[in-house]
């Protein structure tokens, strides 16, 4: 049975409390931290003083770098296939 923690994160200057499986907590603690240093730089970066400015700045800038690399994995899984094909090709002309 999973055991369960309270515990409060603080994001932009927000305290958020949290119910969190205990083998997730030194993750989810890496996260903030990962979060707040990413607001922190944009906000020094850009001179932006509102909170929820910078925060949507951040989620824009996560979530683009997930499509590249979301997009990265789909080449990535066309050339294996086309590279698998060619490797048939061959095969069958060496049988030849």
């Amino acid at each position: 049975m999973t055991e369960y923690i309270k515990t409060k994160v603080t994001i932009a200057g927000r305290v958020y409390p949290l119910r969190i499986a205990i083998t997730q907590h030194n993750q989810v603690m890496q996260v903030v931290e990962r979060i707040q240093r990413g607001l922190d730089q944009l906000e020094s970066q850009y001179q932006v003083r509102d909170k929820q400015d910078v925060l949507a700045m951040y989620l824009l800038q996560v979530l683009s770098n997930k499509e590249v690399v979301k997009e990265d994995q789909k080449y990535d899984r066309d050339t294996i296939k086309k590279l698998g094909d060619m490797n048939q090709l061959l095969d069958l002309f060496l049988e030849l």
